[in-house]
């Protein structure tokens, strides 16, 4: 059945604390393993904390096996002890979308082929997002991030900020800083949409200290949780308007 299967979601597992190679139902030596799995979800597993994709042969070397080659989506929603992703992740060429949700434990994103979108919500230890080439990025709730970095295809980016932040995180301003030194006509990061309390927001009205990074991105739309006050700004064509 694994070479047929094309959607799997697996919920609930109290007591799964380690997914080793048994996973993959049998060896693939120089195949694939899930050849037509487009999706996969793996749901409320509060004390799963290691995936081991295969173990290691006697000589130290994995199996060359492809890790779901055609798998398109990917979610993890309430696994807050799983510590990292499986380095054969990398595998999955095909990856378009990857949603991570109260994956509290996981430090970084990093080094997938992953073609579209990222989305993370609420993982309190993310610390890094790096070396991928989606072109969506969606970041909520994520208090510890402080690397975001290496992704060059990125077009639009969603950044909905815990309600005590009252500064742009750090790694928002480099990564707009790094592209200043890139020709306009040159840039793929051209939408940023952000949600904010008050006192950032007004931070980033025209004249205000993160003005300088704000007036670099092509098209921005902030606003507060409410919606109710909001800066929009667009380069072109030029239009700003502010209701705070």
């Amino acid at each position: 059945m694994l070479p047929l299967l094309k959607h799997l979601d697996i919920t609930g597992g109290e007591a799964i604390k380690t997914i080793g190679p048994e996973f993959l139902g049998r060896k693939f030596p120089g195949a694939s393993a899930f050849p037509k799995l487009k999706y996969l979800e793996f749901h409320e597993m509060p004390n799963w904390e290691e995936w081991s994709v295969w173990g290691m042969e006697e000589n130290g070397q994995g199996p060359h096996l492809k890790l779901f080659p055609n798998l398109k989506t990917f979610k993890m929603i309430d696994c807050p002890k799983l510590r990292a992703l499986p380095e054969g992740l990398s595998h999955a060429t095909n990856l378009k979308e990857l949603y991570l949700e109260r994956t509290q434990d996981l430090r970084e994103i990093t080094n997938l082929r992953l073609n579209y979108k990222l989305e993370v919500k609420d993982n309190t230890m993310l610390n890094r997002i790096s070396d991928l080439s989606m072109k969506y990025l969606k970041v909520e709730d994520c208090p510890n991030l402080e690397y975001v970095e290496n992704l060059d295809r990125l077009q639009q980016l969603v950044l909905i900020c815990p309600r005590q932040m009252k500064q742009l995180p750090q790694w928002l301003s480099t990564l707009i800083q790094q592209r200043q030194s890139i020709p306009s006509t040159q840039w793929s990061f051209r939408k940023l949409e952000l949600q904010c309390n008050k006192v950032l927001l007004k931070s980033c009205l025209k004249g205000n200290g993160n003005w300088h990074n704000i007036q670099q991105i092509p098209d921005v739309i902030i606003q507060t949780y409410s919606r109710k006050k909001y800066i929009r700004y667009s380069k072109h064509p030029p239009m700003y308007d502010a209701k705070v």
